[in-house]
């Protein structure tokens, strides 16, 4: 499953360009903001390697999914309309996550204490169970 993701910096920004570039009268236009689309398996594969660069050993594991959509669909968004109007991204998604870990650096302890709540344990059923691992994921070619 894809989805687009955008630094926050980078949608403070693209909220500026769209008002600083009003619709005409009577246009309508849609401002799909990302910068990037990416799996979960994708962002998975770069935040090990990100980890790793870091001194962090990143542990991929695939868990049972809690939302009640298919895994695999058909996803293409488009961002044309702010490239139009000046967007241009600020970074890429790895180099947004080396400074989130890094931040994150400091409170690994922490962290670590209370990485089980980090699974879902919320399914879109309304029941509650928290996700368990099917399997250690394989890298992503």
């Amino acid at each position: 499953m894809k989805r687009g993701f955008l630094p926050l910096r980078d949608s403070m920004h693209c909220l500026t360009l769209a008002v600083e570039h009003p619709a005409a009268k009577g246009e309508f236009r849609v401002f799909n903001q990302f910068a990037e689309a990416y799996s979960i398996a994708e962002l998975a594969e770069m935040t090990r390697e990100v980890g790793t660069e870091l001194g962090l050993d990143v542990e991929i594991n695939h868990y049972d999914n809690p939302r009640q959509e298919l895994e695999e669909h058909y996803y293409n968004p488009d961002r044309e309309n702010l490239l139009k109007i000046g967007y241009e991204p600020s970074q890429d998604v790895k180099s947004e996550m080396r400074l989130m870990l890094a931040d994150l650096l400091p409170h690994k302890a922490r962290i670590m204490e209370k990485a089980e709540i980090l699974v879902p344990d919320i399914r879109w059923d309304g029941t509650r169970r928290r996700s368990a691992v099917i399997k250690e994921a394989e890298p992503v070619q």
